[in-house]
């Protein structure tokens, strides 16, 4: 009987007698692990590395035995620890060191196929072998934890002008969240990065592991500047005097271009900046400054007992009162009237000896809020020789009224017929020049001051 026909063979990690192979001719084929003698081997009997040999059995004939050269060769596993992911991993995530090939990844020790490389994992244990020379090694048990980390909770969020990542609010069981412009990929945003109308996406960590994103909608409301100009007040104002446009609701008024406190509307203003503000849906606009400026008048000055000598009491009016001030004087008969800026005293008005008279200044539209107050003395009697070539003219007058005198004239005043000082002229010379053509058609008084006498002419403008 022929033996059958057989080359050597090779095994991984292992094999049994019966994965021999061999070509016949007649029944199956024995094994031996000796030329001669022994039995034939089981078909579990395992084999090693080494020379076994083969027989057919043809027509109740066992042939001559045949020699096979046997190679098993062994692949040590893969080496690989317990392995834990953040709320979802695939087979490509296992991780091991190998020698050979690329891992495979089972679900149980033995049997069944490899998994793909997007399969899901789950909590549990999963197999792993690597290849070497073609041979797949014994598989390795891993342990496998996925920790699932809820999303934090958050609601859509509004913010008035602007708004930075730091300001997203979410509530968490974790640690701090953390802010995306993308619901995957991307870089974490830093706190101070700018947010704007959109959708951002939040994160909370538990135990290292980032949870997935939730979607938060971002609303910036940007609310525009009221519009103001500079404002000038007279002698006091408070916040509540400011004025602006404003197309939301009231305005509210700072000492400050940021932070501070908004002002009662009581509170006093000086000169300097303030800076205010509208609100529209709740949201309050940038702050915009306002140049405001206090004019704060005083009383004119002048001595509080003045004497006027006169010929007649007649000739003592209350142009010859004397107060100074940066802007025009009127006179008033009662201290009530000076404060309340009625009855003012009209020019001409003849002056009574021991009466105190009133005098309040407007300077830059402000009327001043305090007085002058001079007591005249008339005395009679005294020589007016001073005055006695004055000369006006001529009157009615145009534009230029000449003033002649036959002594020195020191000053020349013009008063309205109200009482209000509209011109001064020094002049230290017998004659002189006052230019009307500014003042509107009426009458006035012109006082002239020569030596220590003073007289007023009605003079009729044109």
């Amino acid at each position: 009987t022929a033996q059958p026909t057989a080359s050597a063979q090779t095994f991984c990690n292992a094999a049994t007698a019966a994965d021999l192979t061999a070509t016949v001719t007649g029944t199956g084929i024995k094994c031996y692990t000796a030329l001669t003698g022994g039995s034939a081997l089981l078909s579990t009997d395992a084999l090693s590395n080494g020379t076994y040999y083969v027989t057919q059995t043809i027509s109740g004939c066992e042939s001559p035995r045949l020699a096979v050269a046997v190679t098993v060769n062994t692949t040590a596993q893969p080496t690989a620890s317990a392995q834990t992911f953040c709320n979802a991993a695939t087979a490509a995530d296992l991780t091991a060191t190998v020698t050979g090939t690329g891992i495979k990844c089972y679900t149980a020790a033995t049997g069944g196929s490899a998994l793909l490389s997007t399969d899901a994992l789950s909590n549990g244990t999963y197999y792993v072998t690597q290849t070497i020379s073609g041979c797949e090694s014994p598989r390795l048990a891993v342990t496998v934890t996925v920790n699932t980390t809820a999303q934090p909770t958050a609601s859509a969020q509004t913010f008035c002008n602007a708004a930075t990542a730091a300001d997203l609010t979410a509530t968490v069981t974790g640690t701090g969240i953390k802010c995306y412009a993308t619901v995957t990929g991307g870089s974490v945003l830093l706190s101070t990065d700018a947010l704007s109308n959109g959708t951002y996406y939040v994160t909370q960590t538990i135990s290292g592991c980032e949870s997935p994103r939730l979607a938060v909608v971002v609303t910036v409301n940007t609310t525009a500047q009221p519009t103001a100009s500079a404002q000038t007040f007279c002698n006091a104002a408070t916040a509540a005097d400011l004025t602006a446009t404003v197309t939301g609701t009231g305005i509210k008024c700072y000492s400050a271009a940021t932070g501070g406190s908004v002002l009662l509307s009581t509170d006093a203003l000086s000169n300097g900046t303030y800076y205010v503000t509208q609100t529209i849906s709740g949201c309050e606009s940038p702050r915009l400054a306002v140049a405001v400026t206090v004019n704060v008048v005083g009383a004119p000055t002048g001595s509080s007992t003045q004497a006027i000598s006169v010929a007649v009491p007649s000739d003592a009016t209350i142009e010859d009162l004397t107060a100074t001030g940066t802007g025009s004087v009127v006179w008033y008969p009662t201290a009530a009237d000076a404060l309340a800026g009625t009855n003012a005293i009209p020019a001409g008005t003849q002056l009574t000896n021991g009466t105190v008279y009133y005098a309040v200044q407007t300077v830059g539209g402000c009327r001043g809020t305090s007085y002058l107050a001079v007591t005249a003395t008339v005395t009679l009697g005294v020589n007016d020789f001073a005055l006695s070539n004055l000369k006006l003219y001529p009157n009615p007058v145009a534009d230029i009224l000449n003033v002649e005198n036959g002594q020195t004239i020191s000053t020349i005043e013009v008063y309205s017929i109200a009482g209000q000082r509209v011109m001064v002229k020094a002049v230290d010379a017998m004659s002189a020049s006052i230019d009307m053509s500014s003042l509107a058609g009426g009458t006035y008084l012109v006082k002239v001051v020569a030596d220590d006498s003073v007289k007023a002419i009605k003079v009729i403008k044109k």
